[in-house]
């Protein structure tokens, strides 16, 4: 069996404390107001390639030292000491999952830019439970693929694929991946329809007991 679990909004707690910290603290940093942060973060593309550029601190700092004026080194060095360790972020429980499946199992599959993204998963210290971080450019489960092929996963082999966001799952059934939503209460992403996944669990609990059932067959 092989597992792909996502990352923002799934072990990381991306659209609540962490947007509200880093947000805030842009603010006072800059001195830009809520709405010029909120805007100048919305100009990235966080999950799309084909047009626009993934969001990153440092684009961000750039694109408000447009407006303002201020030492935009300083800035970013406050932001990398806030970076230097972002685990408070991860949802409860994330640490005493990942430790119940064996390394070899673990792949972490992530949208975003490649180096900011391999920098939060970094800091929030839970790379070290995956036997390969991927950040994708592209369909999640065509990188997924990718995998299976590199990897000579054979076809009868499990694999299951986890995330919070519906969209991804489309397709998962016909190429035999196992998609199971993580349908989190209070996650706005939890309110799309999600027609495509096989299963759908609330928490990381019941994300654990379906796995252990999938792989014992029954």
């Amino acid at each position: 069996m092989k597992l792909f679990f996502d990352f923002d909004d799934f072990f990381f707690d991306t659209e609540n404390d962490y947007a509200r910290d880093v947000f805030g603290l842009l603010r006072s940093a800059t001195g830009a107001t809520k709405q010029e942060v909120d805007e100048a973060a919305a100009a990235f593309s966080v999950a799309s390639f084909g047009e626009g550029l993934p969001y990153t601190v440092e684009r961000h700092v750039d694109s408000l030292a447009e407006r303002h004026t201020f030492d935009t080194k300083k800035v970013k060095d406050i932001m990398n000491t806030f970076y230097s360790d972002v685990s408070r972020y991860l949802f409860p429980g994330t640490e005493e999952f990942l430790s119940r499946f064996k390394k070899e199992y673990l792949y972490l599959l992530t949208f975003g830019g490649e180096t900011y993204q391999r920098m939060k998963i970094e800091k929030s210290g839970i790379g070290k439970y995956f036997r390969e971080i991927i950040v994708a450019k592209g369909n999640k489960l065509d990188e997924i693929e990718v995998v299976r092929k590199r990897d000579g996963i054979p076809s009868d082999e499990e694999i299951i694929f986890s995330d919070n966001r519906c969209e991804y799952f489309t397709g998962a059934k016909e190429r035999g991946i196992i998609g199971i939503h993580l349908k989190r209460p209070g996650d706005k992403y939890s309110l799309n329809p999600c027609g495509e996944c096989e299963y759908r669990v609330s928490d990381f609990e019941e994300l654990s007991r379906l796995i252990e059932r999938i792989r014992s067959g029954a």
